[in-house]
């Protein structure tokens, strides 16, 4: 896989969950006192963004595509025994007036599985008993980890000396790495400052992909 392999069947995949879980805060707002509000439209994008994160964890950890044996400990396993996510797995969120940083993976990663993986797999395979879990806290951390997985993939996949940068970027999400990309046919670096508050965004404003 190459960067432009990557931007086509994975950055722009990305790209349309995203902006449909923007679209669904013209209806609740991204606010800590909605994380439970939970709805038919999550649970879509609850399924959807879970199923994607399986497939980046495959192909950043080296696993066939194809094989049905790998599960989240394999993950997991392979991430551990290989640093495969040894940077910060902290994400901001631009545009929430109540949210900041997330840690989508948890503290204990890769030790512990994600609290919204195992409520993913509750949806995926208890709909009718576990659909409450089906809400805005476990679809926004679910999209901020494959955020991460896109990034870190993205990193695996560039050559030595291509640009360390994801264009277009997302939307609702910034890192807190260090990365060099170019700007203006100039090599600079992007520090994401501890103290940074992310301008409001217009969610209003966002078109459907």
């Amino acid at each position: 896989m190459d960067k432009a392999e990557f931007t086509n069947f994975y950055w722009k995949y990305y790209l349309h969950l995203e902006n449909e879980f923007i679209n669904t805060t013209n209806f609740v707002m991204l606010d800590k006192n909605n994380f439970k509000t939970f709805s038919i439209e999550y649970q879509k994008l609850l399924l959807a963004i879970g199923s994607e994160c399986e497939i980046l964890f495959k192909e950043l950890c080296g696993f066939d595509s194809d094989d049905g044996s790998k599960n989240i400990n394999s993950f997991k396993a392979e991430i551990a025994s290989s640093n495969l996510m040894g940077l910060d797995n902290n994400v901001r969120i631009m545009g929430a007036v109540t949210l900041d940083v997330l840690e989508p993976f948890g503290e204990e990663w890769p030790k512990e599985t994600p609290k919204w993986w195992r409520r993913y797999n509750n949806v995926k395979h208890g709909r009718s008993m576990n659909y409450k879990e089906a809400n805005l806290e476990n679809v926004l951390n679910a999209l901020a980890s494959l955020y991460l997985l896109e990034e870190y993939l993205h990193k695996k996949v560039i050559l030595e000396g291509e640009v360390d940068f994801i264009s277009p970027e997302s939307n609702l999400f910034t890192l807190s790495w260090k990365r060099k990309h170019s700007s203006m046919q100039k090599v600079t670096y992007e520090e994401v400052d501890s103290n940074y508050q992310a301008p409001l965004i217009d969610i209003t404003k966002q078109e459907e992909m």
